[in-house]
């Protein structure tokens, strides 16, 4: 008789008891003629209507582990391993971005060289140190002047936000343009290097 009231509650629902087996059970006990099954059985089965146990297995994803936080250790040695890997590539990521704003430099200056051309066509001559730059989106009051040459009516600055060193007559040509790179003063090496239009 117990065997089969045994096998009566492994049918119950994996998360909760249900009445319906409950009650199964129950009227398995008075049927097999236990003393006292009306009574002690059903205060007890009673008990169990509609309670509920906290799950031990994931129906899906098989035993639920407790979730945990970072130790102290393994957070110090992730904030060493990433300080480490930045010590390596940093320096390189910063030499490749003082090359890629060198280029962009030197091909400023050739796109000014060519509208400073296209300037000379129309008017016959380069503006003067005086005159500069502006006189290529600006009409000093110069006859055939046919500007603006640049589009977008703005004299652009070299990859570090500084203008454009223009001198004409020049020194080296009819005209000097040329920026100081990064540190923005004379010489320099890498990204602090000289760009010169005639170079």
């Amino acid at each position: 008789m117990l065997h089969r009231l045994i096998n009566k509650l492994i049918k119950v629902d994996s998360h909760r008891f249900t009445p319906v087996a409950i009650e199964e059970s129950s009227e398995l006990l008075r049927t097999e003629g236990v003393a006292g099954a009306p009574a002690t059985a059903g205060r007890g089965l009673m008990l169990l209507k509609g309670a509920t146990r906290a799950p031990l297995i994931d129906d899906q994803r098989g035993p639920v582990l407790a979730q945990r936080g970072f130790t102290l250790i393994e957070i110090i040695v992730v904030v060493t391993i990433v300080g480490l890997l930045l010590a390596l590539v940093g320096p390189k990521i910063i030499s490749g971005l003082g090359k890629g704003q060198q280029g962009a430099a030197k091909a400023q200056v050739e796109l000014l060289g060519q509208t400073l051309d296209a300037f000379r066509l129309d008017v016959g001559r380069y503006p003067t140190t005086q005159e500069g730059l502006s006189a290529l989106i600006t009409n000093p009051g110069i006859t055939n002047w046919d500007g603006p040459y640049i589009k977008k009516n703005e004299i652009p600055k070299d990859p570090w936000g500084k203008p454009y060193i223009y001198l004409c007559p020049g020194t080296h040509g009819e005209y000097d343009l040329s920026s100081y790179g990064a540190d923005g003063t004379q010489g320099g090496e890498k990204e602090n290097k000289d760009i010169f239009s005639w170079e």
